[in-house]
């Protein structure tokens, strides 16, 4: 990842003697930057017990009562709010040039993935609701490099009005609020890739392309159930049959199915171009690509260079309908906190992709999923 600062030899002298007497509990990552390396910023312990859990979203209960039963109350249902995390962070040995960057990376329109060193896995999905401004203290300063030659010292910056090369020190108060479903989450998403020959035999039922077990490892199983999002790029039709495409789940104990197939999605597709070629598509073929988000029940596809939202009403660039069927569910894997039964290892899941009529290309399908835990 390229870095967004080049702090000197000083900086980074500085900084070291601080990072000697740190842990994992005061150093963050935010939107993908290590705030410490960067800009030299660390969580402090203001007081006594700062060090917190964060245990999950507050809530109220609503409740309605009998006008004529005294002390009896009956649960009408819950609300939720928005999670927030906050804690107080000191930057350390940083110019007034670097302290920009470190405020755009803190954007307020930037979503990001907040994430700590003690927990390596899950981080939280997270915007910044609330920064206020803090103390500027002048710890010390650096000589402003003249030469042409400044390898050694590794600066980067000008530092323009302020050309004396103060470094700084502050202290600031951050409050994120967690977006979307109110939990931590697998920080680097798990992607598979589906395998099979979307070109098999004509003679087979269907052509089917599905995940390989073994490469859900890292995120199976997870603490709370979670969603997938499964992107199908470049897929195009090859013949004239009608087109319909599903994409079923399935849960399996020591290979055997053990439910019935869930049907995340089925489309019934029409008004495509058909390629003159069933390995790669001819120029005035229409590409398909689409992606399922399995947390809503939606399917997005791409016109253009847009993402739009796929439904009975979507129309191809001739303004001809693209769909004449469609059925999307919402779908979650179980976690092992509601059905512990998934730590066995003979548990396995998998996905299929299914063209019933044997007439689309699958080019390139992937599996994105993040495992997900109600505390870090």
């Amino acid at each position: 990842m390229a870095t967004l600062t080049n702090p000197s030899e000083r900086t980074i002298a500085e900084r070291q003697g601080l990072a000697n007497q740190m842990d994992d509990f005061t150093t963050f990552r935010w939107a993908n930057v290590d705030m410490f390396e960067e800009f030299g910023a660390f969580i402090i312990n203001e007081k006594k017990g700062s060090l917190k859990m964060y245990n999950g979203a507050s809530f109220t209960n609503t409740y309605t009562k009998q006008q004529y039963q005294d002390g009896y109350t009956n649960l009408a249902g819950v609300s939720f709010n928005t999670q927030q995390i906050s804690f107080t962070i000191g930057v350390y040995w940083i110019s007034i040039e670097d302290y920009r960057v470190l405020m755009n990376v803190l954007h307020p329109y930037e979503l990001g993935m907040l994430s700590f060193s003690f927990e390596k896995k899950y981080g939280y999905k997270c915007k910044l609701s609330n920064i206020k401004d803090s103390t500027r203290y002048v710890v010390g300063k650096e000589k402003v490099v003249t030469t042409t030659d400044n390898t050694n010292l590794r600066y980067s910056h000008k530092e323009g009005a302020n050309g004396d090369g103060y470094r700084y020190y502050t202290e600031l108060n951050l409050t994120f609020d967690v977006i979307g479903k109110q939990c931590a989450r697998q920080i680097v998403p798990t992607i598979v890739e589906f395998n099979g020959n979307p070109n098999a035999d004509l003679n087979d039922t269907a052509h089917i392309i599905e995940t390989n077990n073994s490469d859900w490892s890292s995120c199976w199983p997870s603490d709370l159930d979670f969603p997938i999002t499964i992107r199908c790029n470049n897929y195009f039709v090859t013949n004239n049959s009608p087109v319909q495409l599903k994409a079923m789940a399935y849960i399996l104990k020591d290979g055997v199915e053990i439910t019935e197939p869930i049907t995340l999605f089925s489309l019934g597709l029409q008004n495509l171009q058909i390629s003159s070629t069933s390995t790669e598509p001819s120029i005035d073929a229409t590409r398909l690509s689409f992606t399922y988000d399995s947390e809503q029940g939606l399917i997005y596809w791409v016109l253009g260079n847009k993402e739009q939202l796929l439904s009975l009403l979507s129309i191809n660039a001739e303004g001809k309908r693209i769909v004449n069927a469609m059925q999307v569910n919402r779908f979650y894997w179980p976690g092992r906190l509601t059905y512990p039964e998934t730590l066995d290892n003979t548990y396995t899941f998998e996905i299929r992709i299914i063209d019933v009529n044997k007439n689309i290309n699958m080019a390139s399908t992937t599996c994105e999923m993040s495992s997900r835990t109600n505390i870090i």
